[in-house]
């Protein structure tokens, strides 16, 4: 009868507490996982796998450290569940992405390993093994992970496109574009292995296929606002600007707080040499969200330069190289503005560095009304 009791009470705590936490848990990975199938943006399967242009994550230190807090607590929570259920696979799976997303590899992939051990058959282990062992930068026991569960699961569309990213992070393209195939061909609406495969064709320089696969990420997910982002990127790379600033409005529009999609509009509005007041709100709202981002701050600098704020150009410019002392463009560019304001001297300093690094940044700036 006691025994009877205490399992009843178990149970009833379970229901009331643990069983919640776990539901939340994996529902934070799996249902952006399926997301991913049904067209949906992810960042939780692949963790933002970007190209190398793409700007990274603008979260705040401030939400940073709630993000934390909460994770501790969800830790704390899983842990005193497995005391009442130690071979719980759910609450190990759940602990281990709580651990993983602390950035505590470590402790994530001996979850996991518990987890394979009570199952050695189920696939969510070793993609979340996987994705662990890649963030950590282990990309070899990463791939063998994602090869296990295509093994077991030879439809599994997520190991394929998961596949592909460990792929692109060893710059083996061609492997991770193969993987990404069979992903698609798996799933013809995994939204996030177009993308990542467009990313994969431009860093290969087949400019129009990424702009194919961009746009077949946003027929699936019209509100993908990264993707459209990239092929605005795209399309600026083409030089054609109008068709670039329309996919940089589609952006913002989805997603109001883009910083790369405003900062991207900035210089496509300058590049055109129209809208520069808008262009310039632009470039004040990303740098707003995202304060140093020199890209950024040198796009504002030739703004500025360009409708004769020498002054605020100069402190752009200043800040931008401060940064980043390697933006040339921002160095010949401060050369500019110093010689509008008659400091002959500080001009050629600046603009004999610059030429002297990239001899042809006087013409690339003069493509864009900049001299």
């Amino acid at each position: 009868m006691r025994f009877r009791l205490s399992l009843v009470r178990s149970l009833m705590w379970f229901a009331i507490v643990a069983a919640p936490l776990v539901s939340r848990a994996l529902a934070d990975d799996a249902a952006v996982c399926d997301n991913a199938a049904s067209g949906q943006q992810i960042g939780a399967c692949t963790h933002g796998a970007q190209a190398p242009e793409a700007a990274t994550s603008n979260l705040s230190s401030s939400s940073a450290s709630k993000r934390d807090g909460v994770g501790d607590r969800t830790i704390t929570d899983f842990t005193e569940s497995a005391r009442f259920d130690p071979k719980n696979f759910g609450f190990l799976l759940s602990r281990g992405t709580a651990y993983r997303k602390k950035g505590d590899f470590n402790s994530a992939i001996a979850d996991y390993n518990l987890a394979i051990a009570l199952d050695p058959s189920n696939t969510d282990a070793y993609i979340a093994r996987g994705i662990a062992y890649r963030e950590q930068g282990d990309l070899n026991r990463a791939i063998a992970d994602y090869k296990l569960v295509i093994i077991l699961d030879p439809a599994n569309a997520l190991a394929f496109n998961t596949l592909g990213l460990a792929y692109r992070h060893k710059g083996d393209i061609d492997q991770a574009i193969a993987d990404y195939d069979q992903a698609i061909a798996l799933n013809p609406k995994y939204v996030e292995s177009y993308y990542e495969r467009g990313s994969c064709y431009f860093e290969k320089g087949d400019i129009d296929r990424a702009i194919a696969d961009y746009t077949e990420a946003v027929k699936v997910n019209p509100n993908f606002a990264d993707a459209y982002n990239k092929r605005g990127l795209r399309y600026s790379d083409k030089g054609d600007v109008d068709r670039a600033i329309a996919d940089f409005d589609h952006a913002v529009m989805v997603d109001q707080k883009n910083v790369d999609a405003l900062s991207n509009r900035c210089w496509a509005r300058l590049a055109a040499g129209r809208e520069l007041q808008e262009a310039l709100s632009d470039c004040n709202e990303s740098l707003r969200i995202r304060p140093n981002d020199a890209d950024t701050l040198n796009n504002r600098g030739l703004l500025y330069l360009r409708t004769g704020k020498f002054d605020d150009a100069i402190a752009s410019f200043d800040a931008a190289i401060k940064i980043d002392p390697r933006l040339i463009s921002s160095v010949y560019a401060r050369g500019l503005a110093k010689l509008k304001k008659g400091d002959a001297t500080g001009a050629d300093s600046d603009m004999m560095a610059a030429t002297g690094i990239d001899p042809g940044v006087a013409q690339e700036l003069a493509r864009y009304g900049i001299k």
